[in-house]
């Protein structure tokens, strides 16, 4: 059965296009003509033409049928030469018993594969339902709540939902596991997660044990004294005045005043022996302090600077480290080396003093410790930078293990849920396949049996008696001599009468075929054959008791749609005939509602046709409200249209309720310019509804239309009709 028809960029069908939805069992399209009726049943009956490109039919189920189109072009195609109908000939009881029952299991299989399609239908609506429900999940308690911290782990599954909800499954299915705990994985992804980092250089651990030598030298602790073989050495020594003597010898002058005692007490032998005392090695000692002393500055004024730029180096580098302990020790160690410097200084100016050092070891081994820990954190940053593709990927991997577990549940319960249904559908999937393999084979029987037992001759005699039964003598349906297995229309003197038909006639009698074709099959195979039966319009230039048979034919091919017999799933119904309309789509009984049935109309507006759904109620009422609703809404319509609806209305009340013909409403126009243009209204009317065909578009300037609206409406009020006119209009 078709669910929807699709019609777009066709005929007066735009980019927009419409759509007929929800197609019920009968479906009833009614619409003036040239409102888009004949486009849709064109495209019914040859939908792979180029000019349907962009229409579209979806089926039931996705299971096609026979779609068979009574139209325009069906009646032209088929009065010369028509195709025998193939239907049930001679043959005996027992085998047209067999036929039957076959054909009746078939069509139980097919019910029951129906059936069980809808079930399947029901049960992947079902898995659909739960997929959107897991899908959601997924994203709001997994993606949502971590693409802060984990951003780049979700990278291209960011844009829809059911992609990262494939991804959580399929990572799922492998079970992974992470030995990270949440906190690490977050402050891994810091690293990894940000601009792919420079390496970064290592802190050149200071070598002190320079320093250790020069605090730890004795030379400290020694009393620098001079030569001892010298005569004053004993005075010196004895007083520990060696350093101040010394540091007064660079006052001595050549006039032998003693910087001392400011006397002339100093001469050469006094020099002599001061040179000789301060002499030899305590002027090798006080060079190895001075020494010392000055390496000491050197080496920790470059060593303290050195310091100061790793601490601030360290300070800018895109790693986590407290450097305040570092800071600390730095601090420490400054103050030290400061306060050795001055101790040095002193031994330099008093040879004779030993001093105590304060060693930096310990602090200097407290830094160098602080340091080596930097460096180890550099070490482990450049590892990541060195390796930084593996290691996000490991990182990614870590992530996802670690979101699954924290959702375990969530995905259980899905996945089990699943699974259920998976295993519903597989066993369903399988009758499946066993019923279509079943009706294959029993369809295959009935074509075998058919061709012993059918025949087109029970076709011709069916036509010919109908043709009879409604007064049509002058010629009957016989079989083709020339064409094997097909039909001819044939006068009593044998002459072939397909030239000579009337436009009734041949409009009857392609439609009984037509309708005979529905019951049997162009060719054996076709017999049993599962049909959509489309009638588009087949009331033309019929009398009123050939409209009520063929409406009455029509009806049967409802009946058969709505019972689900003679292989009809589905009948669409198109006209612009209200008569017609009323008649197939009669409903005896109180309820005047059918869920098996469906109407729409057609307008067209503007060049453009659009489509209106009723459901199953009946938007067209009684034919003469009808026709007032046309004039009403005359701007949907076109003029032959509203010529035709003004005609009969007035016809019918005039005529037939008041009993008065045009003449005498002439009358009732005073003068006779009023009388014309009341004449040219009737004659504008019968122009437009006698002189062209139904099925031809037809388009005449507005202004002519809303010139006779007037006058029609003058009619009314002339004869004193206007509260039935202004009541109609409403």
């Amino acid at each position: 059965m078709i669910k929807t028809i699709n019609m777009k960029n066709c005929a007066s069908y735009d980019d927009e296009g419409i759509s007929i939805c929800n197609c019920n069992k009968v479906n009833y399209i009614y619409g003036h003509n040239g409102s888009g009726k004949s486009t849709i049943s064109n495209y019914l009956q040859t939908p792979s033409l180029a000019q349907f490109g962009d229409c579209s039919i979806e089926w039931e189920l996705g299971t096609e049928a026979e779609v068979l189109v009574y139209n325009k072009n069906f009646r032209l195609k088929n009065l010369q030469s028509m195709p025998g109908v193939f239907t049930l000939g001679e043959a005996t009881a027992e085998q047209i018993k067999h036929l039957e029952e076959l054909k009746e299991t078939k069509e139980k299989r097919r019910n029951e594969l129906l059936t069980l399609k809808n079930n399947i239908q029901e049960k992947e609506n079902e898995k659909k339902r739960l997929n959107e429900s897991f899908e959601k999940d997924a994203w709001d308690t997994i993606l949502k709540k971590n693409e802060e911290v984990f951003l780049d782990a979700f990278t291209g599954l960011r844009g829809k939902k059911s992609l990262f909800a494939g991804k959580v499954l399929s990572v799922y299915k492998k079970k992974p596991t992470t030995e990270f705990t949440r906190e690490e994985l977050v402050e891994k992804a810091k690293t990894l997660f940000a601009k792919k980092p420079d390496l970064l250089s290592e802190i050149t651990i200071p070598d002190v044990a320079s320093l250790y030598e020069i605090e730890t030298n004795e030379i400290w602790g020694k009393v620098i004294i001079g030569n001892n073989d010298v005569d004053m050495a004993a005075l010196m020594n004895a007083l520990h005045n060696s350093d101040w003597v010394k540091a007064g010898m660079k006052y001595i002058s050549d006039d032998g005043v003693c910087p001392f005692c400011q006397k002339k007490t100093v001469d050469k032998i006094v020099i002599e022996q001061l040179n000789q005392f301060f002499s030899g090695e305590y002027e090798r000692q006080n060079r190895i302090v001075e020494g010392l002393c000055n390496q000491y500055r050197t080496i920790t004024s470059a060593l303290l600077e050195q310091i100061c730029e790793w601490v601030n180096t360290a300070k800018a580098q895109p790693i986590e480290f407290d450097l305040s302990e570092l800071e600390a020790y730095c601090k420490a160690f400054e103050l030290l080396i400061g306060k050795n410097v001055e101790l040095f200084e002193s031994k330099k100016t008093e040879p004779s003093r030993c001093i105590d050092i304060d060693l930096s070891s310990d602090v200097s081994k407290k830094m160098l410790e602080v340091m080596k820990t930097y460096n180890a954190k550099i070490k482990e940053h450049n590892k990541l930078v060195d390796d930084y593709a593996l290691q996000k990927k490991k990182l990614i991997e870590d992530i996802w293990a670690l979101l699954i577990d924290e959702n375990s549940l969530l995905l259980k319960t899905y996945t089990e849920a699943d699974g259920r249904i998976c295993k519903a559908l597989i066993g369903m999937s399988a009758k499946e396949k066993s019923l279509s393999d079943e009706i294959e084979r029993l369809n295959n029987e009935i074509v075998e049996e058919s061709k012993n037992v059918t025949s087109v001759q029970p076709t011709v005699d069916a036509i010919n008696r109908s043709l009879k039964a409604y007064g049509f003598e002058g010629f009957e349906i016989v079989a083709s001599k020339e064409r094997p297995n097909q039909y001819q229309i044939m006068r009593p003197n044998g002459v072939i009468a397909t030239d000579s038909l009337s436009e009734g006639e041949e409009t009857f009698i392609s439609f009984l075929y037509f309708v005979y074709m529905t019951r049997g099959g162009l060719n054996t195979d076709d017999i049993g054959t599962h049909k959509v039966i489309v009638v588009d319009d087949p009331i033309c230039s019929l009398d009123s008791s050939i409209l009520y048979v063929v409406s009455s034919l029509v009806r049967e091919l409802t009946d058969y749609a709505k019972k689900g017999t003679n292989n009809i799933d589905q009948v669409f119904i198109l006209t612009h005939n209200v008569y017609f309309h009323k008649e197939v789509s009669f409903m005896d009984g109180r309820d005047k509602t059918d869920n098996k049935v469906s109407f729409w109309t057609l307008q067209k507006k503007n060049e453009i046709s659009t489509v209106k759904s009723y459901n199953n109620k009946n938007p067209i009422t009684t034919s003469y409200a009808l026709l007032w609703k046309e004039v009403k809404n005359s701007d949907s319509i076109s003029s032959v249209s509203l010529q035709n609806a003004m005609r009969r209305i007035l016809e019918n009340f005039f005529g037939t309720l008041g009993n008065a013909n045009f003449g005498d409403i002439l009358k009732c126009f005073a003068s006779p310019e009023e009388q014309s243009i009341c004449q040219s209204l009737f004659s504008w009317t019968n122009d437009g509804s006698h002189s062209i065909p139904d099925d031809l578009e037809f388009s005449e300037d507005n202004d002519s239309s809303e010139k006779f609206k007037k006058v029609f409406r003058d009619v009314f009020y002339n004869t004193h009709n206007q509260y039935h006119y202004d009541r109609m209009m409403e």
